[in-house]
C-alpha cells in the first residue's frame, strides 16, 4: 500500500468521527511531508513503517521540526497512522 492510500484511510477515520476542526488533517499533511523528505521508502510501501517504533517516529519527527515540539494533533495523527496499519 502506498502513503496516499494510508493517508486516505486515516482521513476517512477522521471523517467518520465528524471532527469539527481540520487541525488533524493539516497535521497528517505535515507528517506526510516529513515522510517524503526523510523516509522515502514509506511513500511507496507503508508497511516499512512497521519497522519504525511509533515513539521513535514521533521523536524523529519532533526533532525534525524547527520548534522541536510535537502538537497534540501531530501525535494523534501518528497514532492513527499506526492504528490503520495494524488493521491492514
Amino acid at each position: 500500500m502506498e502513503w496516499n492510500e494510508l493517508k486516505k484511510r486515516v482521513a476517512d477515520e477522521y471523517g467518520r468521527r465528524q471532527l469539527k476542526s481540520d487541525v488533524r488533517y493539516r497535521a497528517l499533511d505535515k507528517i506526510g511531508d516529513y515522510l517524503k523528505a526523510c523516509h522515502k521508502n514509506v511513500i511507496t510501501d507503508v508497511s516499512a513503517l512497521m519497522n519504525i517504533d511509533r515513539d521513535a517516529l514521533k521523536e524523529a519527527y519532533r526533532n525534525h521540526k524547527p520548534s522541536k515540539k510535537l502538537s497534540g494533533a501531530e501525535s494523534s495523527a501518528i497514532n492513527e497512522i499506526y492504528n490503520q496499519l495494524r488493521m491492514l
